[in-house]
């Protein structure tokens, strides 16, 4: 089968990493593959293109000049199915079906409409229509879908995403019983989305409830982010000037992007996901798939995920006290109740993460 991968670039998100997944994996299952782009972000390209397929990039087009060539491209390779991520690629995937197409089109819905739905919702969710499937990749948001545009109830679905159960897996965590210091992983761009500065101060009313804790942070994403409405950097700006205030420059630290991510977490002693909203985050599967607890925001289907005190921590993430309170209680507990928790987090893993189930609901699409 002749697929067409389309999203806005390969840079280091969640979105393009899940997408550079499904384009090799297609490709090992042996269908003729293109992943199609138009930002010139590569973070993932080496990756896609060492695993035999083949990435082209329409760079430094104007939005509707954009809409002409992806429409031109796709024609031209005369595919069989066109899988699109992100809302963009995906409307520019419906419109180059218009008015008639022989390829199937398969769109993505990876965000979680916190606020409900306005008038672009309806509007990018009219256009999927055009499709013959829309996938949510949690389950929170294949419910809005069908809640806000019951027309598309049919053609929903859930494919939850994928990790790499090999190079994400158990390794020689730190070990309490040598390393007293409670070490904290975040893997986020630092956004006011994912919630950094209540993060620090939920951790200064620790350090004051709790001083004889031993702990630290190490928060990798991007600092280069430009929040709606906000600075450029104001995010980093803001959370540094926090980090700063409380006198936590030793013990929190931000850091830029990694490319060998697996490594991370076997440093820690858990994840930590702060976030105001998340659908189902690449982070918490990798950090199941690792072995570690995870201590995150009752959002999305992080709570369908993590059970309160048995595989990690929930908490309000518009309470900083709520948030101390979930560090603190893993701080106490003791090393074989961290070692279950990261066991049956990776049981988790291997059941709902893994790359065969991710290729196969994905082909199962295509040849419906």
């Amino acid at each position: 089968m002749r697929i067409i991968c389309l999203i806005d670039s390969l840079g280091s998100g969640g979105a393009q990493r899940q997408m550079a997944y499904l384009a090799v994996l297609l490709k090992q299952a042996g269908h003729d593959v293109r992943l199609l782009k138009y930002h010139p972000l590569d973070f993932f390209e080496p990756f896609v293109v060492s695993k035999g397929v083949r990435v082209d990039t329409l760079n430094g087009l104007s939005p509707l000049k954009r809409i002409c060539a992806v429409r031109a491209y796709i024609r031209n390779a005369c595919p069989d199915a066109v899988i699109a991520f992100l809302s963009t690629p995906s409307l520019l995937a419906e419109l180059s079906g218009l008015p008639r197409r022989r390829f199937k089109i398969i769109v993505s819905e990876r965000s979680l409409d916190i606020r409900g739905p306005t008038l672009s919702t309806y509007r990018r969710l009219l256009f999927h229509a055009l499709a013959e499937h829309v996938v949510a990749n949690s389950c929170s948001q294949a419910d809005f879908i069908c809640r806000t545009a019951p027309w598309l109830a049919r053609k929903t679905t859930t494919i939850l995403n994928c990790v790499d159960l090999d190079e994400f897996s158990p390794t020689k965590c730190c070990d309490p019983n040598t390393t007293p210091e409670n070490r904290f992983l975040v893997l986020a761009s630092l956004s006011k989305w994912k919630n950094p500065v209540a993060l620090v101060q939920a951790l200064a009313l620790l350090a004051k409830r709790r001083p004889d804790l031993e702990w630290s942070v190490d928060w990798y994403g991007s600092k280069l982010l430009r929040d709606r409405g906000a600075l450029p950097y104001s995010a980093f700006s803001e959370t540094d000037a926090a980090i700063r205030g409380a006198g936590f420059e030793s013990r929190f630290h931000l850091h830029d992007p990694s490319p060998v991510a697996a490594k991370l977490y076997g440093g820690a002693h858990a994840v930590i996901l702060p976030s105001l909203f998340e659908g189902c985050p690449n982070v918490l599967c990798e950090a199941f798939a690792c072995g570690l607890p995870v201590l995150a925001s009752r959002v999305g289907d992080i709570p369908r995920l993590v059970e309160n005190g048995v595989n990690g921590f929930l908490f309000d993430p518009h309470s900083s006290q709520d948030m101390s309170r979930a560090i603190e209680r893993f701080c106490d507990l003791p090393r074989e109740h961290r070692v279950a928790m990261g066991r049956a987090n990776r049981g988790k893993a291997e059941k709902l993460f893994s790359f065969t189930r991710f290729l196969g609901e994905y082909e199962a699409l295509l040849t419906a």
